[in-house]
């Protein structure tokens, strides 16, 4: 309705309650896909014969095409930010799956973004990244995203210097929008930035969970404590505090996610210890070897029980890969095919979190066997070179199921409860934006398993071979990540982070 004094005509004469003007929320965040889609075909039909005709003449065509974006543009009823918001919330949310704690998460941007002022920065992060998702459609997008972006970044600094704003569920939302800008922009200044936001995000994390503990919001604002846990594992800092999760019993239960990353919090911890202990070669402390061997026994044996308890809410397939070739290059001896893309992502992490700790394993066990001509400290090496292998095997194999790759024939585990669940193949639900989400997860965990001391070197071309195929279909972080390899397996930091899981 255009009017309403109490009610407009057209209503009064429809007899029907008057709502008047629509919220502007609704008009941002409605789905019209189909609709336009409908409309979309109509006016390609009508006007392909035209088309043909002016396209023979190069002159001509040119002249049209600046007519035609003239004439769109003039017709385009919601202005670009609505258009592009609503483009980047629906594409979105169609790539996460409803086991993702980031699907509820996102799912909360119409309400908080309903509620900020233009200038807020919730608003302006989300038109950051919308104009960010959209930059290879719009002219100026890029320009248009960053300018959103800065805009964000002061609006943010100047947020959470206000001890009862900074407490706004929309204001964490805002520094995870910008994180995710910085992921989809991608390059050197950006994925620093992305560090430094991190901790900016996990101090208003704690503060949040703290004073919503009753929300709805509460849990997925452990997000970016999942976050800031895969960066402290790539810088090998330790974390400072314990990983928010009560009862790590129940989590695995009711979120095996966020139980994962529970354990996985000490991982840091453990790699700084490691780098004190062998940072000096010549004057290396047996009794410092032994605790941190310990520890580490620990950690992974938490990671184990994670691991047997979730096998049983997250079962997936393994089938032998039959088409091996006769020559000496690798493929995956075997093929994974598992209920979701978010599911796949979260084994992946667990394996890369136990890559790490083998690898400290592996350096204590090596020096002790070493040092000490101990016959328990050589078999130890080796049972952590067979399982390192294996969990890099793993990880290969869950390459053609994130690429996207057709796997039905590859029938799905029965749950606990005995049904199957079938996921939504790429092919069902929007497939390229699926697919892209589980080649983005690939990233990481690749880069990490090539620097594997147990990997062959066949085994480690086609590993890079498959980050070079991430980076030709448009993951700018791949490229990077097959050109530099990884130190966090050999005891080192990364200076390069990846938020790729």
């Amino acid at each position: 309705c255009d009017e309403r004094r109490p009610s407009c005509s057209r209503c009064l004469k429809l007899k029907r309650t008057c709502l008047g003007y629509r919220n502007q929320a609704d008009l941002i965040f409605r789905d019209e896909s189909s609709q336009m889609q409908a409309r979309s075909r109509q006016r390609r039909a009508c006007t392909s014969d035209s088309n043909r005709s002016r396209l023979r003449n190069p002159t001509l065509s040119r002249a049209f095409a600046q007519v035609q974006i003239a004439t769109t543009l003039g017709r385009l009823s919601p202005p670009v930010d609505e258009v592009v918001i609503s483009r980047f919330y629906y594409t979105t949310l169609e790539t996460l799956s409803d086991e993702d704690p980031v699907h509820f998460l996102h799912s909360q941007l119409p309400s908080l973004y309903e509620r900020g002022s233009p200038d807020s920065a919730l608003r302006l992060a989300t038109e950051a990244i919308s104009y960010a998702a959209s930059r290879q459609q719009i002219q100026k997008g890029a320009l248009l995203a960053r300018e959103r972006y800065v805009k964000a970044v002061k609006a943010v600094r100047q947020t959470v210097q206000d001890p009862i704003e900074a407490r706004n569920p929309a204001v964490l939302y805002a520094i995870l929008l910008l994180s995710g800008y910085e992921t989809m922009i991608w390059d050197l200044d950006s994925s620093l930035a992305w560090g430094t936001h991190l901790d900016g995000a996990a101090a208003v994390a704690k503060m949040q969970v703290a004073s919503h503990s009753n929300s709805v919001l509460s849990r997925p604002m452990l997000i970016v404590m999942s976050q800031k846990v895969l960066n402290h594992m790539q810088s090998c800092q330790p974390m400072d505090g314990a990983f928010p999760v009560s009862n790590v019993t129940t989590a695995s239960l009711e979120n095996p996610e966020e139980a994962l990353f529970s354990t996985a919090a000490k991982i840091p911890n453990l790699q700084h210890q490691s780098s004190r202990v062998f940072a000096r070669s010549s004057a290396i402390n047996g009794t410092e070897v032994e605790e941190l061997l310990r520890c580490a026994e620990r950690i992974d044996e938490e990671l184990l029980d994670w691991a047997d308890t979730v096998r049983e809410t997250w079962p997936y397939t393994v089938a032998v890969n039959i088409d091996q070739p006769s020559n000496s290059n690798y493929t995956p001896h075997e093929l994974h095919r598992y209920q979701s893309f978010y599911i796949a992502r979260v084994w992946n992490c667990y394996r890369v979190s136990r890559l790490i700790v083998q690898s400290i394993l592996l350096r204590a066990n090596s020096w002790l066997s070493a040092s000490r001509k101990l016959d328990k400290g050589y078999h130890d090496v080796e049972a952590s070179k067979g399982l390192s292998t294996r969990l890099v095997n793993d990880i290969c194999a869950s390459v053609p199921f994130l690429l996207g790759h057709d796997l039905s024939r590859i029938k799905l585990p029965s749950t606990r409860n005995g049904s199957i669940r079938e996921m939504r193949s790429e092919h069902e639900v929007k497939g390229r934006e699926q697919a892209a989400t589980g080649r983005f997860s690939l990233i990481w965990p690749l880069r990490v398993a090539c620097g594997s001391s147990s990997v062959p070197r066949a085994q480690k071309d086609w590993i890079r071979l498959q980050l070079q195929h991430l980076a030709e279909c448009g993951e700018a972080p791949a490229h990077l990540a097959g050109l530099t390899e990884s130190q966090i397996l050999r005891g080192g930091s990364d200076l390069i982070r990846f938020d790729c899981v």
